[in-house]
């Protein structure tokens, strides 16, 4: 069923295969994009983890809206997203200095330490895979601490449009939070 005549798997099939949850061509894949995974270690804060399961999702979104065409090899598209996904992580850490800081807890609970480093981790891997325009809003909002009706004003739309944006972005978030969880 996955193989041609010769016994090797086809681009076709291990798309096939790696939609339909195939453990052989879910690691066909993988060990495509660890490939570009392994030149690129020397990049400081980019978890590899986060990283090939970010590529496994946009390859999944991809494969499933029939963006792969066959108009390449399928290990070629696969680290030409890959190679994107960093792209996008080291773009995202450039234009994000301000990253969350964990507030002081007592040093007699460790268990409080690791719970607010484990959801501070969760909050900023929602906030680099969320859409970029609700990554600029949620700045706009948590960072810069302005009102609906200011970025309303900024956007030159109603306070009601940024509600529905936010509510929306908001939705979005816990999509991502349930796949990642």
């Amino acid at each position: 069923m996955w193989k041609n005549d010769k016994n090797v798997l086809t681009d076709s099939a291990i798309v096939d295969g790696f939609l339909e949850g195939n453990q052989e061509c879910f690691l066909f894949i993988r060990s495509w994009i660890d490939e570009i995974i392994q030149r690129c270690l020397w990049i400081e804060q980019i978890d590899p983890n986060d990283l090939r399961s970010d590529t496994e999702y946009k390859l999944l979104i991809n494969f499933r809206t029939n963006q792969f065409h066959n108009k390449s090899a399928l290990k070629a598209y696969v680290q030409k997203i890959t190679r994107n996904t960093l792209i996008d992580a080291v773009r995202r850490r450039r234009n994000q200095p301000l990253r969350l800081q964990i507030d002081p807890v007592s040093p007699d609970d460790p268990i409080d330490t690791v719970i607010k480093k484990e959801e501070i981790s969760i909050f900023e891997r929602i906030f680099d895979l969320i859409d970029s325009k609700c990554r600029d809003l949620w700045k706009m909002i948590f960072y810069d601490r302005l009102s609906y009706k200011k970025i309303a004003e900024i956007h030159q739309v109603k306070d009601s449009t940024i509600k529905i944006r936010v509510y929306r972005c908001k939705e979005e978030a816990i999509k991502i939070f349930k796949r990642i969880s």
